[in-house]
């Protein structure tokens, strides 16, 4: 099924790419390998998890076979002396913070994930009596019985009063550790339908298509009076979740703004545009991360994204 996250209030979504404010963002593309301790025993060793993980095989939805590298974990440090753990878990384009415990057992261990949130939210979404409706993730991942694999049942909570219902989401997966270089997105998109295509963000309200196999320029546009005021700008692009381009430079020029009585004024704005090239397959998420080289180095300044599909 569809892996759904819903905000206290509101559905807040993109052609399936779903956002959940209440829960936190996060920070964080690059890079973070595993530790070489992790599977040092020829099976993974909980008490040890770190780094990037992604899922082994393909995913199936609805609009398609999602590559596993959709749904990718990054573990931050490894667990403390109390078993709890911090991490990111991405899904497409959407990314949240998340907060663990490792629990010793016979087995190998269980460690159990849950979306963070506030008190506060937690408190309002029980007030719902919809026993239908999910409202937050949660992850249990084991060992799995041999190799470096972990065994992941991806499931959704839903607050009813003071029960909470489980019930599974993306289901059982299987996830191994990120490919050594690979770069991941981790940071929230907060600019939705921001990046445009060869000039379009969206077709009559639909994601644009854009030929397989040809090059596309991917742009993002910001205000220069909206912006932090920096020296340079450049930014990162991810296609799919996988870093494609890193620090392209951005430029500085003027956006033509339409104003009254046909005025045209010259609005002084900061453009981030790459070339993009996207493979025929299920709808692909495209990502720009805008960054100004300001006074105490890099800065995100905006985290933006949008889907386009192949034709």
């Amino acid at each position: 099924m569809n892996r759904t996250w819903i905000l206290a209030a509101a559905v807040v979504a993109i052609a399936g790419c779903n956002k959940n404010a209440a829960s936190g963002g996060g920070t964080g593309g690059g890079s973070s390998s595993t530790g070489s301790g992790v599977c040092a025993s020829g099976k993974v060793d909980l008490s040890k998890i770190s780094g990037d993980w992604i899922v082994k095989d393909n995913i199936a939805q609805p609009e398609g076979s999602f590559p596993g590298n959709q749904y990718r974990i990054r573990f931050v440090g490894t667990p403390a002396a109390d078993g709890s753990i911090k991490a990111m878990l991405a899904w497409r384009l959407d990314s949240r913070s998340y907060t663990g415990h490792y629990y010793k057992n016979a087995l190998g261990g269980v460690l159990d994930l849950v979306e963070d949130m506030t008190d506060e939210t937690i408190a309002q979404l029980r007030k719902n009596q919809d026993p239908g409706v999910p409202m937050r993730s949660a992850v249990k991942i084991e060992a799995a019985d041999e190799g470096c694999v972990l065994s992941v049942s991806d499931e959704t909570i839903t607050y009813v009063g003071d029960k909470d219902i489980r019930k599974t989401s993306l289901g059982s997966l299987k996830m191994v550790p990120a490919p050594a270089g690979a770069k991941y997105s981790f940071v929230r998109c907060t600019e939705q339908r921001a990046v445009y295509f060869d000039g379009k963000a969206d077709e009559g309200g639909a994601p644009v298509k854009v030929a397989a196999g040809t090059k596309v320029t991917a742009k993002l546009t910001g205000s220069k009076k909206d912006l932090e005021d920096c020296p340079s700008y450049d930014g990162d692009i991810y296609v799919d979740g996988e870093l494609v381009a890193e620090k392209f430079a951005a430029t500085v020029g003027t956006e033509d703004v339409p104003g009254p009585k046909g005025k045209v004024d010259h609005v002084p704005a900061v453009f981030w545009e790459a070339p993009i090239t996207l493979k025929v397959g299920p709808p692909h998420g495209v990502e720009i991360h805008a960054y100004g080289e300001c006074a105490g180095g890099r800065k995100l300044l905006a985290a933006a994204c949008n889907l386009a599909l192949t034709k």
